[in-house]
């Protein structure tokens, strides 16, 4: 199974990931500003599809986004969440389909800004890999 992913429904997705997750930290949003960062979405549209190629990850601000690989594996993800960084990380093409489920605001993280952060904030690097950490943990705990 693959990291940060569930085979729960997406309707549970959400209070699941609460419950298995709990204490891990987010990303630190005082890095971002909604305004000149941010990126509105509204909710049902896609933002990105799996099989695309990755020139960004997103943080999010506020709102709720679902990741999905088909429709057996599905996270909800809210503010302060990562989503869209394996891909990034690795250079590969996108594994899920993201998209809004209510209004969200986003901020997307091309390679050069993600290399910058990671350089000037330290934090930022040990945030993102205590969420993946903790998203391979949960799902090591389902095999």
């Amino acid at each position: 199974m693959l990291s940060g992913w569930s085979t729960r429904s997406a309707s549970t997705a959400r209070d699941w990931k609460l419950s298995t997750i709990q204490g891990v930290s987010v990303i630190d949003l005082s890095l971002f500003n909604a305004t000149y960062d941010g990126s509105k979405v509204a909710a049902g549209a896609t933002i990105f599809r799996a099989g695309q190629p990755a020139d960004s990850m997103y943080v999010i601000l506020s709102g709720e986004v679902e990741v999905c690989i088909g429709d057996d594996f599905c996270d909800v993800l809210g503010e302060g969440d990562v989503f869209g960084e394996l891909a990034l990380i690795d250079g590969g093409m996108r594994t899920g389909t993201a998209t809004a489920i209510s209004d969200a605001v986003v901020v997307p993280l091309g390679r050069m800004r993600f290399e910058y952060l990671i350089s000037k904030q330290p934090s930022f690097a040990l945030d993102l890999m205590a969420i993946v950490v903790a998203r391979l943990r949960r799902d090591l705990d389902q095999v």
